[in-house]
C-alpha cells in the first residue's frame, strides 16, 4: 500500500512547491490513518470490503466534530 501512495504522488505531483508540500502532508496523513485501520502495511489485493468500511467509519467519526460546532452569528 505504501508503494501505491508513493507511485500516485509521483504521477500526480503538483507543480508549485507550496501546493506540493500540502499535497504530501494530506497523503501522509491519509496513509498513516489507513495503515492504523488496516493494522499495518498490506498489499492492495489483501484489502477487503470490511477494511474499506472500517476506513469509512473512522473518517466519519473524525468529521462529526466539524459539524457539531454551531456558529454564533
Amino acid at each position: 500500500m505504501t508503494d501505491a501512495f508513493k507511485f500516485y504522488l509521483e504521477e500526480k505531483a503538483l507543480p508549485l512547491q507550496e501546493h506540493r508540500k500540502k499535497q504530501v502532508q494530506r497523503f501522509a496523513r491519509a496513509e498513516k490513518n489507513l495503515t492504523f485501520v488496516l493494522g499495518g502495511d498490506r498489499a492492495l489485493s489483501a484489502i477487503t470490503r470490511t477494511d474499506a468500511r472500517a476506513w469509512r467509519d473512522m473518517r466519519e467519526k473524525g468529521s462529526v466534530a466539524n459539524f457539531s460546532v454551531r456558529p454564533h452569528f
